[in-house]
């Protein structure tokens, strides 16, 4: 039996808008795969990430591990120096787009792997010059509302 209460909310939205297959017979024969994130908590949704999110992180994740090889560190050693476990900085290695960016980041630290073309001394750099910048440009955007006279 499938207790509705217990799947989330956006299972909803995957309910073909067909009249011949009402959403909760949709839902029955969907895999539980399909609902739920592997490994993620009862309730959490799968989420799917654009083709070059997961390239993105998938070779920022490899690069991580080609370094850590090189400097031949283990995973332990460095999964202890970043405060997570190893599964986590496999995940990350992997290129795993629902680790936590704060997580690669860490790690490309503690690697010595510079992140955007910069050594940690210059990332406190243009962390200010980006600050500034933004402190240049408006808070909030507001989309005007053009009213069209189109009363002939």
């Amino acid at each position: 039996a499938l207790c509705l209460a217990s799947l989330p909310a956006a299972a909803f939205a995957l309910a073909p808008k067909r009249r011949n297959l009402d959403t909760v017979e949709y839902i029955k024969t969907l895999k539980y795969s399909t609902l739920y994130k592997h490994g993620g908590r009862r309730g959490q949704m799968a989420r799917r990430h654009l083709n070059t999110t997961t390239d993105a992180v998938r070779v920022l994740g490899l690069h991580l591990g080609a370094a850590r090889r090189e400097q031949r560190r283990t995973s332990t050693e460095i999964a202890e120096r970043a405060g997570i476990t190893r599964v986590t900085l496999s995940r990350i290695e992997r290129g795993d787009p629902d680790a936590a960016i704060g997580l690669y980041f860490e790690v490309a630290m503690i690697l010595n792997v510079p992140l955007f073309g910069a050594d940690s001394r210059e990332l406190a750099d243009l962390a200010a010059r980006g600050e500034r910048d933004l402190a240049l440009l408006p808070q909030r955007i507001r989309v005007r509302q053009v009213t069209v006279d189109d009363n002939f």
